[in-house]
């Protein structure tokens, strides 16, 4: 009974952790989107600079 609830314990906190991680990568990509988004603004930009030189 107690091994049961010891695992039943870890079970719970790996299960947490999961969902932590899963978020933090959730995260991850949309700054990685936001990033890609800004770098093409940027390189968008820096082209139209370089056309009017």
């Amino acid at each position: 009974e107690e091994e049961k609830k010891e695992s039943e314990h870890l079970n719970s906190e790996q299960a947490g952790r999961i969902k932590q991680l899963e978020e933090a990568l959730k995260q991850s990509k949309a700054d990685a989107h936001q990033l890609t988004l800004e770098r093409e603004k940027f390189v968008v930009e820096a082209s139209n600079r370089d056309g009017e030189a």
